[in-house]
């Protein structure tokens, strides 16, 4: 996924709406779905939010990221969706919704 972030990403300005869409042969119901596309989540989070990133030494020594902390932030709108298709995969959809803000505000400043 970072390797296609980079690739694909052009510049979204704050706040953003992100809509994960599954794709598969068959439909899960709401929880099921949030659950299933958690990883992918916390991984685009830290993709698009890196001032949240942590990490720690663990008892081997290596280092360790702490995911999950960018999704949290409240400038960030989760959607979620499903679609039947033959093969399983997930659409990645990311928009600014900074259209929304008042026209003298700075998104740097939120």
């Amino acid at each position: 996924m970072r390797l296609s972030f980079a690739k694909n990403m052009t510049v979204i300005h704050l706040p953003y709406i992100v809509t994960l869409t599954r794709l598969a042969s068959r439909d899960l119901d709401d929880d099921n779905l949030r659950f299933a596309l958690k990883y992918i989540r916390d991984e685009l989070s830290e993709l698009l939010m890196p001032e949240y990133q942590k990490s720690y030494v663990n008892k081997k020594g290596r280092l360790q990221a702490i995911k999950g902390r960018g999704d949290a932030d409240s400038r960030i709108t989760w959607r979620y969706g499903q679609e039947r298709a033959s093969m399983t995969a997930v659409r990645i959809e990311i928009e600014s919704s900074s259209e929304l803000l008042p026209e003298n505000i700075d998104d740097a400043h939120i």
